[in-house]
């Protein structure tokens, strides 16, 4: 059977990229933005597909992962439980060392998550089960308050969560908001913020319009889908 040279090449790069940045098999990395967005002794939970991640900033380059769930009880952990530089699980209030990720008992500790640094941004490893695809088509809900206005400043791309996966919302015009969707239509990694006018992905150097999310620089041939949104009493709605 004669195989395309394409794909075997895009099989090759994928196996060269797990190697060189040891990415364990069934396991995508993605973008959880910039470096500069979590403090130098701060923590940050991301929700990446069905998974949250949680971030501690331990110094100017030592960033450590984990799992954000108790392994305990499996209760999510929430920021409200973090106390320098451990949290506590909200329900048997267990604390663990986000350093080293243990407990205060002799427990099992914090599942870790593999992260990394690249041209300013966090990368971390999620495994492929809990990964976003990179297309979202489950229908919005239009009931859903997503931002107040007044935080979506102009030209300014913000994150927010929704009931269809994370969506950045921009003020494209004087009070003319769109959202697009988060996840990069390559490969399955969240993009970010970049300047005034575009959104990147720090996985693979994708760039996406912010005014359409139109692909400026590859490798996705597809754009970011788009949203209408809807101002009602000061706060956005899917349309």
């Amino acid at each position: 059977m004669e195989i395309d040279r394409r794909t075997a090449l895009a099989g090759t790069l994928a196996v060269g990229a797990a190697l060189i940045f040891d990415i364990p098999a069934h396991a995508t990395e993605f973008n959880l933005g910039k470096v500069t967005a979590i403090k130098i002794g701060a923590s940050k939970i991301f929700t990446v597909g069905q998974s949250r991640i949680l971030i501690y900033r331990s110094s100017s380059q030592k960033f450590l992962g984990y799992t954000a769930v108790c392994p305990v009880d499996k209760t999510p952990l929430a920021l409200t439980g973090v106390s320098g530089s451990r949290i506590t699980c909200s329900k048997d209030k267990i604390a663990f060392s986000m350093t080293t990720g243990k407990p205060t008992s002799k427990l099992a500790p914090l599942a870790s998550v593999k992260v990394r640094l690249q041209n300013g941004f966090v990368l971390a490893t999620v495994p492929v089960a809990a990964s976003p695809t990179p297309t979202q088509t489950a229908a919005p809900s239009t009931t859903q308050e997503l931002i107040e206005t007044n935080k979506v400043p102009a030209s300014t791309a913000v994150k927010v969560n929704t009931s269809i996966g994370p969506v950045m919302i921009i003020q494209v015009q004087r009070g003319s908001y769109i959202a697009l969707s988060a996840v990069c239509t390559h490969g399955g990694c969240e993009v970010a913020d970049a300047n005034a006018s575009t959104l990147g992905c720090g996985c693979h150097g994708a760039i996406f319009d912010k005014a359409d999310g139109s692909v400026l620089q590859g490798p996705p041939k597809t754009p970011l889908k788009r949203y209408d949104l809807v101002e009602r009493e000061g706060f956005l709605y899917f349309s």
